[in-house]
């Protein structure tokens, strides 16, 4: 399609988006440093990290926003390990060609999970619902051995 716009935002969303609710984001304001975000909001990525981007609290001066990814994988990563330590149990689904293997957000959501069982990858509505019924009955064995 000509003219399509390949970055994962649209410019133009921002003069847009809820015209009649003001927005703003200030990152002092939690004691984070970064650009304060308004009136409109952030640009609308079509990512997870939006608003990171453009506002950058942690002051990581992203030039492009696959550099969020990047420097989050490792913080959600740590968080599940944390978790598991704290025993809980984590299951995770990677949903969409997206978040197939080789992309950062398969190996994030593959390494979160508590083991390869409770990792899954759905391309279609088929798989995520053989997901969650997997999922479903597993949590059911859990509940009924504790």
């Amino acid at each position: 399609m000509a003219g399509l716009n390949r970055n994962p935002h649209y410019d133009a969303c921002s003069r847009t988006q809820n015209p009649a609710t003001p927005y703003a984001f200030t990152p002092a304001a939690f004691n984070l440093g970064g650009r304060a975000v308004g009136p409109m909001g952030p640009r609308d990525f079509f990512g997870p990290y939006g608003y990171l981007y453009d506002s950058d609290p942690f002051g990581n001066n992203y030039a492009d926003y696959s550099q969020v990814d990047a420097s989050l994988d490792p913080l959600a990563i740590a968080a599940c390990n944390f978790a598991r330590s704290q025993g809980i149990e984590i299951y995770s689904v990677a949903v969409s060609s997206w978040a197939g293997p080789g992309t950062s957000v398969y190996r994030t959501l593959n390494s979160c999970a508590s083991g390869s069982d409770h990792f899954f990858y759905a391309t279609d509505a088929a798989a995520l619902t053989n997901a969650f019924a997997e999922i479903a009955r597993k949590a059911t064995n859990f509940v009924r051995t504790k």
